[in-house]
């Protein structure tokens, strides 16, 4: 029934304007939307069940082999990983923050602005 809203508009302005389909499609959709939202609702009402699912059971999760056979007869590796190639990483460490406290205040911008206006056209800019 939403759908009405939606469909109607766009194939009056795309459908009937701009491709030039006949107008009886735009009245088809304005009837048809609505009933069949009204028809997908008495199917929900009388067909579906209103009631959640049972209780699934739980699925097993995979648990590998304790040990992988040895079919072929050959030596079983000790370890399936490779050497480490890097360095350990450090304990961790608090990051450093810095100090707001030693940054220099900003220059004030009216001190500058009221000496340029005090200076007379033929004098130098004081520093």
């Amino acid at each position: 029934m939403l759908s009405t809203v939606l469909i109607v508009p766009l194939l009056a302005i795309l459908g009937v304007s701009l491709l030039g389909f006949p107008g009886q499609i735009v009245a088809l959709a304005a009837v048809g939307c609505p009933v069949g939202g009204f028809l997908r609702i008495l199917y929900a009402l009388f067909l579906e069940s209103n009631t959640p699912p049972g209780v699934v059971a739980a699925q097993q999760v995979y648990m590998p082999p304790a040990s992988v056979p040895n079919y072929l007869g050959t030596t079983q590796q000790v370890s399936a990983l490779p050497p480490p190639q890097s360095a350990p990483v450090p304990a961790y460490r608090r990051p450093q923050r810095f100090d707001t406290g030693e940054l220099a205040p900003p220059t004030s911008i009216t001190e500058n602005t009221t000496r340029l206006l005090d200076r007379q056209p033929d004098e130098p800019p004081k520093q």
